[in-house]
């Protein structure tokens, strides 16, 4: 469990995470902000989904481009706009990107302790529906 991380835990268990892993993280999330999009019944354009949320239509190309680092209080307005539970919009847990140190460095206490709650919940969300596929 994540809950008693510490940000430099975090760094010297991740041995010095380089930029692409942020890009990556960002790039991913994403991704699954577009899939969820796209999934949505009605399908929203991006222009409806900036209009939930209150973002231009350039801001939410440039989020699921992974361009824009979101922030955490924008993504619980897209979760909530797309009807999805927030930990669906973040990454799957890998060795690689559960939290890169430069990212966790830039947060404060409570934000770090949010942002490990959010990756434990994706966790156990993607371990149910593992044992439980849809179909």
């Amino acid at each position: 469990m994540f809950t008693n991380l510490n940000r430099e835990r975090v760094a010297s268990s991740l041995g010095g995470v380089q930029q692409d892993d942020v890009g990556r993280l960002y790039r991913e999330i994403g991704r699954n902000i577009q899939v969820a999009r796209v999934g949505h019944v009605p399908k929203l354009s991006q222009r409806e989904l900036a209009g939930k949320i209150g973002l231009s239509r350039a801001s939410v190309v440039n989020i699921e481009k992974g361009r824009h680092r979101v922030q955490i209080h924008v993504l619980y307005d897209l979760a909530r706009a797309l009807d999805a539970q927030l930990a669906e919009l973040l990454p799957q847990p890998t060795s690689s990107i559960i939290l890169p140190a430069s990212f966790a460095s830039q947060l404060r206490p409570k934000e770090l302790e949010l942002v490990e709650q959010m990756i434990t919940t994706r966790a156990q969300s993607h371990a149910r529906t593992d044992r439980n596929p849809r179909r």
